[in-house]
């Protein structure tokens, strides 16, 4: 049997992610999320996050400091990612991410 050639590109998410991000592994993780995604809205990153375990409560009170609750943690985190760059608000309630090219 003889199998056609195929190329495959294969990419790892630290190759793409912005330059500066592993210092903000909070961040990284909902950039992870993001990353080939649609926009999402807050609630979809919160409830992604809570349900996947992608930022437990206890790491995310011990990094953000004081929070009433896990929302407002996630929260703080994306709108710290919109300031540094790495996540992109495209609407009130939508975020999205780029690859590092």
């Amino acid at each position: 049997l003889q199998y056609p050639e195929v190329d495959v590109e294969i990419k790892s998410i630290v190759s793409i992610r912005p330059d500066g991000m592993e210092e903000y592994p909070l961040v990284g993780a909902v950039w992870d999320y993001l990353l080939g995604k649609e926009p999402r809205s807050l609630k979809q990153i919160y409830d992604a996050m809570r349900k996947n375990e992608g930022l437990s409560e206890g790491y995310l009170r011990a990094r953000v400091g004081f929070m009433d609750n896990y929302k407002e943690g996630v929260r703080t985190v994306v709108s710290f990612g919109v300031s540094r760059g790495f996540i992109i608000r495209v609407s009130e309630d939508a975020f999205t991410v780029i690859e590092k090219h």
